[in-house]
This record gives C-alpha cells, sequence and structure tokens, in this order.
C-alpha cells in the first residue's frame, strides 16, 4: 500500500510540474526568412518591403532575433532599418546577394542603420553595380553625389563580419556617430578609377577596430573623419586606392599610401591614428603650426599621421610614449 501511494504522489508531482510548464509563457526563437515576408530572388523585383517587415519582426521581439537572406539575387531600393528595438541582439546572417537598382538616384545612402543596439551582419555580398553613374561622373558635372552602399549612424555594439561589398556609387562602409563597433574579415573591391568610392568611413564614433579586412576601392581605403577616439586598425590591405586618410580639423588633410596595415596596430586612446610600418615615429605637437609641421614630416617619412598631444602607440609591440 504504501508503494502505491508513492507512486501517486510522484505522478502528482510530475503532472503537476508538466502544468505549470505548459502555462509558463513561451520565448519563441524570433526568425525571419525575408522570402516569408514575399521576398523574390530574382535580382529584379524589389525586396526592401520585405526586408522592412522582416527588420520590425526582429526589432519588436524580446528576445535573440535572425534576419535571413538566403542564396540568390535581391533588389533593393533604398531602406532604412530603424531602433531602438525591443531586442538588442539582432542577427542578420545573409547567405546572397543584395543588389542596388540599376538606375543611379539622388539619394545619399542605400542601406541604412540608425539607433540600433546590437546589430551584427555576417556574410553575403552588397553589390552597388553602380558603373552608368561613374561613367557620367567622368563625362559631366551634373551629376549626383551617390549612395553609401551601408551606413550605420548613431548605434551602438555593432558586428560586421564576412561580408563583401562591391561597387558602391559612393563610400562602401559608413560609421558615423557609433560605439563598439567591430569589422572583421570584411572584402570591399571597386575599380581603381572609381571616384569617392572610400572603403570605411568612420567619423565621430569611438571604440571602433577594423581587422583583417581587404580593401581596394578608386579612393581611400580607410578614411577617419573628426570626432573618432579609441581607433584601432590591424592587419588590413589596401590597394589600388588612396591609402588611408586622417582628417586633421581643420588642418590639412593627411594620407598614407596603400599599404598593408600590419599588426600592432594603433593602441586605444588614440584620437585618429593609423600605421603602415610595425616601427612607427610619432611626437608630441602643441600649436597648430607645429602639428602641421609634423603631419607633412610623417607624411614624407610614411609613418603615423596625426596624433594628439601625450596619446601613445605600440611600438614594435610595446607602449612608446609621445613625449
Amino acid at each position: 500500500m504504501f508503494h502505491l501511494n508513492s507512486s501517486f504522489v510522484l505522478l502528482s508531482i510530475t503532472t503537476g510540474l508538466l502544468l505549470l510548464v505548459q502555462a509558463l509563457p513561451r520565448v519563441k526563437a524570433n526568425y525571419n526568412n525575408i522570402v516569408s515576408y514575399g521576398a523574390k530572388p530574382d535580382g529584379q523585383t524589389d525586396s526592401s518591403g520585405s526586408l522592412l517587415s522582416a527588420w520590425q519582426a526582429a526589432c519588436t521581439s524580446k528576445g535573440s532575433s535572425t534576419i535571413y537572406i538566403p542564396s540568390g539575387t535581391f533588389m533593393l531600393k533604398p531602406v532604412t532599418l530603424s531602433g531602438p528595438c525591443e531586442s538588442n541582439k539582432i542577427i542578420i546572417h545573409i547567405d546572397g546577394t543584395l543588389i542596388a537598382p540599376s538606375s543611379y538616384n539622388i539619394t545619399i545612402q542605400w542601406i541604412r542603420f540608425k539607433l540600433v543596439d546590437g546589430v551584427s551582419i555576417y556574410g553575403g555580398t552588397i553589390n552597388g553595380q553602380v558603373q552608368a553613374l561613374w561613367f557620367y561622373k567622368s563625362s559631366s558635372n551634373d551629376c549626383p553625389a551617390g549612395a553609401t552602399s551601408l551606413i550605420f549612424s548613431n548605434s551602438k555594439n555593432i558586428v560586421i563580419s564576412g561580408l563583401t561589398l562591391i561597387n558602391s556609387e559612393l563610400f562602401h562602409i559608413v560609421i558615423h556617430g557609433c560605439e563598439g563597433v567591430q569589422v572583421q574579415g570584411v572584402k570591399i573591391s571597386a575599380p581603381g578609377n572609381s571616384p569617392n568610392t572610400d572603403g570605411i568611413h568612420v567619423q565621430k564614433s569611438t571604440n571602433v577596430m577594423i581587422t583583417g579586412t581587404d580593401i581596394k576601392t578608386g579612393d581611400d581605403c580607410v578614411s577617419i573623419g573628426f570626432g573618432t577616439t579609441n581607433l584601432w586598425i590591424e592587419d588590413v590591405t589596401c590597394g589600388l586606392g588612396h591609402g588611408i586618410r586622417v582628417s586633421t580639423g581643420g588642418l590639412p588633410e593627411g594620407r598614407l599610401p596603400a599599404a598593408r596595415v600590419p599588426s600592432p596596430g594603433v593602441r586605444p586612446g588614440l584620437s585618429a591614428a593609423a600605421s603602415v610600418s610595425s616601427t612607427v615615429r610619432a611626437a608630441a605637437a602643441t600649436t597648430a603650426a607645429e602639428q602641421r609641421a609634423e603631419l607633412h614630416r610623417r607624411m614624407l617619412g610614411r609613418s603615423l599621421l596625426l596624433l594628439p598631444p601625450g596619446c601613445m602607440l605600440l611600438r614594435d609591440g610595446a607602449p612608446s610614449s609621445l613625449s
């Protein structure tokens, strides 16, 4: 009899637990294939509305969300993916290719993320297919500037990994007003005569890392605008274009020729810098005249461009004072 009662009690407890689990709210993994929202991988049908619908579902999710772009070619008209979002972990997994409309227009941003937190883009190709605009730019002054292919503005905790970008109308990637951005394993290419096709432009942003990236365009490999702090550039190959450019805040802009940026890179804390040699030289400059003279000297020596007074860099793997 005691054995029967124990079994009955155990059965009752198990049944109660099962009922309790079933009563708990379920958090489903939010997975959004843009094809499920009407996107067609034919390279002609506009899929921007489908992407926006998938984004809305991911953005309003309480937990981690994934937007999936499968194999195939998807045409996108200019699109803005806005936050803030409920989810602070949105993964955009791209196996296919996103292409811009074949006719150029006057927009300055093609794929834009703004006010987002925790967005990661993995894999895939973004193709601006903009040969027509380049042709008209070379033969006429009456042309629109073109569109940046991918821009993150006023966002944080961003990852761009394994993405290929080709033939942008204007800059390929812009990071503006952001905090905590990792760009890794990215490939960017455009013909050597393509105008204003900077690979990556960073401005008014902090804690940005660009690593293991290959950039070959007709303009700057990496351009660094004012207000940039804690920028690390490491193991980046630049080719075809103008190399790495640092905007100097009113002083003459400086460029480093196309080269490979080796490890070690620039130590966090520099306001804007990039090295083309593991043995770099830099000196504190306290006045505008000294900064200007130091800038020209560094350009001639292919060493570090412009640093604020008192900063430090990694020199042959060891900290080196700029005093």
